[in-house]
């Protein structure tokens, strides 16, 4: 088979292996792949395509995402981050967690699954050694790709002003009430009528009506309620799930392939970047290992 012979029909098996998934888009190999492999055998031939798939689907591997988690003191981001790690407090690498405000320092705990995934537990906003006038340099605020502002109880002025700063610095932010189960326990302990959703929906009322006043009644806020250890209740899920849709493209298949969560909708999602995968495989060992030169054979 010629060099035209073998392009041919790589560009044949790219479309096939496309077309394969086209009733979801997900699913299918993005143009920007295609190309790249179309590239990659002019360069190189066979060797390159088989060289260049196999770059592609370990390049999430190689993808850093530093996520930082703020918040006023004692709101929880420590357990948070264990949740999100699936550590208890006890485990190693876990973050400390007490009674007592512990994270005094910008402290980094990476992802079991993925080590260039890091979760950073940033000191509380207004302690005495951060305060607001200083707080966004101390923590280093540009190295971040996202950050989670964690609250509890109640909507403070710093919730608000953390806020606010990621918005004006164009900062993709996400805004997680912590403690739910501890807001449904005091109030069904207080409440002779007590109902759960009524907490819940008046909960996040009052987050929605304090931060439309930053993103915009028009926008999509980006709220979630959660129990930090308890990730199969109320939307720990759908926050984790969120957190991976508006990833860049290879920095949300770093993300789905790491989280521990295992809802309906974190499952779907990671067969979409996995279907991507198996394509990609079948590509470069079937269609590609028939990239082999015969004496005389030329599809030209």
């Amino acid at each position: 088979m010629t060099s035209h012979g073998r392009f041919y029909f790589l560009v044949m098996a790219i479309s096939l292996c496309s077309n394969f998934a086209e009733s979801n888009e997900q699913d299918s190999i993005p143009p920007f792949i295609a190309d790249s492999l179309k590239q990659a055998f002019e360069d190189g031939g066979t060797p390159a395509v088989k060289t260049r798939i196999t770059e592609i689907m370990d390049s999430w591997k190689n993808e850093v995402i530093n996520i930082g988690v703020t918040g006023n003191s004692g709101v929880g981001k420590s357990s948070f981050i264990n949740a999100v790690l699936g550590h208890s407090r006890e485990d190693e690498g876990a973050a400390d967690v007490d009674e007592i405000e512990t994270t005094k320092k910008v402290t980094p705990y990476k992802h079991p699954n993925n080590e260039k995934l890091i979760f950073w537990d940033l000191p509380g906003v207004g302690t005495p050694n951060f305060l607001q006038d200083t707080y966004l340099a101390k923590i280093g605020v540009d190295k971040f790709d996202y950050f989670i502002i964690l609250s509890a109880e109640r909507f403070t002025e710093n919730d608000l002003w953390l806020a606010e700063n990621m918005k004006q610095k164009q900062k993709r932010f996400y805004f997680v009430r912590s403690k739910i189960d501890v807001s449904i326990a005091n109030n069904r302990r207080s409440c002779k009528k007590h109902n759960e959703m009524d907490v819940i929906n008046k909960i996040r009322a009052d987050c929605m009506k304090n931060l439309e006043n930053v993103i915009g009644s028009g926008e999509q806020i980006p709220l979630f309620l959660v129990d930090n250890y308890d990730t199969n209740k109320y939307e720990f899920s759908l926050f984790s799930r969120r957190l991976i849709v508006d990833a860049p493209q290879m920095k949300r298949e770093a993300l789905i392939l790491s989280v521990n969560q295992l809802s309906e909708q974190i499952i779907l999602t990671k067969k979409e970047v996995l279907s991507k995968q198996i394509l990609m495989t079948a590509l470069m060992y079937s269609g590609i290992g028939l990239f082999v030169d015969t004496p005389g054979e030329d599809l030209v």
